[in-house]
């Protein structure tokens, strides 16, 4: 990343954390900032050459990779940002004149490229684990410490907790942002429910442990990621439906191994999530899991009570 465009960048996030700034406030230095990158980028490069705007996809892509870390790290952050992606999104015909990415002509109200860098952000919890600091996840201290039983002692337990909290932060990030209609986020309500509670028969939950600790702890985390999606967005999720989802929307509408009903949402695949997080609930989980599934299960319960009669 050039000088220019780290100060640029630098200058924004700045602001997305102040919080003597207004969203609006917020949204107009981040503006500026970006305009001041391209404005910069041109002056290094060839202006009569052809392709994208020179520099913006620079600035948003490292803009919104520092916003989503200021997502991942601080919950308490997450009314703020979401307020600020608003105020971003209103700004769609403010300096967007001939803005093109990829291709493609763009602007604010399109919050350019968030979607692409949500996804990096999505990858998973554990990437690190390719690196040093492999920590065996078996023993009953580790499995404590990653089920927020115990606090984290050692550098490569605080790691791994604060890597859980991320990983839990983000996905509440991104279903806040559906749930409030900011960013359409159901792929990854999706996605999230194949990959991280469906590979979870209601069988498995049933099995018998010796040991509360007798569960992968990763297993355990899905399971709250999972409760989190349905806690924030349930309310998308359960009024959600999209009968052509194998034609339009690929695989991640498909069955996670538990589920052979319809690809994408639908009322049937919302009771067998239910049954399974019910399982949970009742079952021989760590506390933490427990309390993340029932809860899972009330605010279920609750939409069904509330919606609309057909």
């Amino acid at each position: 990343m050039g000088d220019y465009l780290r100060d640029h960048v630098e200058a924004a996030l700045a602001a997305v954390k102040d919080h003597l700034l207004s969203p609006e406030e917020t949204a107009t230095k981040v503006v500026a900032q970006c305009n001041q990158c391209i404005a910069g980028s041109i002056d290094n490069v060839d202006v009569t050459q052809e392709g994208d705007t020179p520099g913006l996809e620079e600035f948003l892509w490292s803009f919104w990779s520092g916003f989503l870390n200021i997502a991942e790290d601080d919950a308490s952050m997450h009314d703020r940002l979401a307020r600020i992606l608003a105020a971003l999104k209103a700004k769609e015909s403010q300096g967007c004149d001939g803005w093109i990415i990829w291709g493609e002509d763009s602007h604010w109200g399109e919050l350019p490229l968030f979607g692409p860098v949500s996804r990096e952000a999505m990858n998973g919890w554990n990437t690190f684990l390719q690196g040093k600091g492999f920590l065996d996840k078996s023993t009953p201290r580790v499995h404590a410490v990653l089920c927020r039983d115990l606090p984290a002692n050692d550098p490569v337990e605080r790691m791994f907790s604060q890597s859980r909290k991320e990983w839990l932060n983000i996905n509440a990030f991104l279903a806040k942002l559906w749930a409030l209609d900011i960013v359409d986020e159901h792929f990854f309500g999706i996605a999230t429910m194949r990959m991280c509670l469906e590979p979870l028969s209601v069988q498995s939950t049933e099995r018998p442990t010796a040991d509360v600790g007798g569960h992968d702890p990763l297993e355990e985390l899905q399971i709250e990621v999972a409760a989190t999606w349905i806690k924030i967005a349930g309310a998308k999720m359960y009024l959600l439906g999209n009968p052509d989802w194998k034609a339009n929307q690929g695989a991640p509408g498909a069955s996670g191994g538990t589920w052979d009903g319809a690809d994408g949402y639908h009322p049937d695949r919302w009771a067998h999530w239910k049954q399974i997080f019910s399982e949970v609930a009742q079952g021989n989980w760590r506390k933490n899991v427990t309390e993340a599934a029932q809860a899972a299960v009330d605010a279920m319960e609750k939409l069904e009570r509330d919606a609309p009669s057909a």
